[in-house]
């Protein structure tokens, strides 16, 4: 049950992230398309920008956490969390025929996926390597988590 709690929340996070990646690149092109626009206009524009900013930061530290527990309950719960999110993009994308120029924006989003995911893992584990339980993981364990991840 645990593990579908953190399955449902990571997934949703996940399709928030993609949502809100999408907007962002429309907010920043606006933005930037916007620089001789009145300057009232300007400023709003600016704030929604800062807004979309901390809106995607408050997701990415909520991916954060949820590693973090999913790492602390069991080693099984991560494995079985990465393991169903790839099967279901290879199964997605593994049948059809793609042209170069369709092959460039999944290859694109697949690698600003994997950054942001090894961002986030470095800051769990980080958290994880100066954790008050008395080093309770080892560089090995930290080392393998990163490479499991990646």
């Amino acid at each position: 049950e645990s593990f579908l709690k953190l399955y449902v929340i990571f997934n949703m996070l996940e399709m928030f992230e993609r949502w809100c990646r999408s907007i962002g690149v429309d907010l920043f092109d606006l933005l930037a398309a916007s620089s001789r626009e009145p300057w009232p206009l300007l400023v709003l524009r600016c704030a929604c920008a800062l807004l979309y900013c901390f809106v995607h930061s408050v997701m990415h530290l909520l991916r954060v956490l949820l590693l973090n527990v999913a790492i602390n309950t069991s080693s099984s719960a991560v494995f079985l969390i990465i393991v169903t999110n790839s099967f279901g993009e290879i199964k997605s994308t593994v049948f059809k025929k793609y042209t170069p120029e369709s092959l460039f924006p999944i290859v694109a989003s697949d690698i600003v996926e994997r950054f942001y995911l090894v961002v986030d893992l470095i800051f769990v584990l980080a958290r994880l390597s100066i954790s008050p339980r008395g080093g309770a993981f080892t560089w090995s364990d930290i080392a393998y988590w990163l490479v499991f991840f990646v």
